[in-house]
């Protein structure tokens, strides 16, 4: 509802959340596949696979397998929840030799 001099409302409008948020149950998400690697679309708009549990090894090392799209350069989006509750929220960008 929206707050006017004439509906006014004295309320709290906050909510109490607790953390770490996260699905309940692990989620399949659908990635698309494409004609092209190399087109503007793929270039701005283009996913190429979606990891939703990864854990490290004990020494911190993920290791992961993606497609080869014979691009020179491959944007990571890494965003989750750590093991001591923060939030983690990444973009790194990785020269593929």
């Amino acid at each position: 509802m929206l707050a006017t001099k004439d509906n006014f409302v004295s309320r709290d409008s906050s909510q109490v959340l607790k953390f770490p948020q996260s699905f309940s149950v692990s989620k399949k998400f659908y990635t698309p596949t494409y004609s092209s690697y190399l087109n503007d679309f793929y270039q701005n708009y283009g996913v190429i696979d979606w990891f939703p549990k990864c854990n490290s090894s004990d020494n911190g090392i993920l290791k992961f397998k993606i497609l080869d799209t014979k691009n020179k350069d491959i944007k990571l989006f890494i965003e989750g929840i750590a093991n001591d509750g923060a939030y983690v929220s990444e973009e790194k960008i990785m020269t593929i030799n």
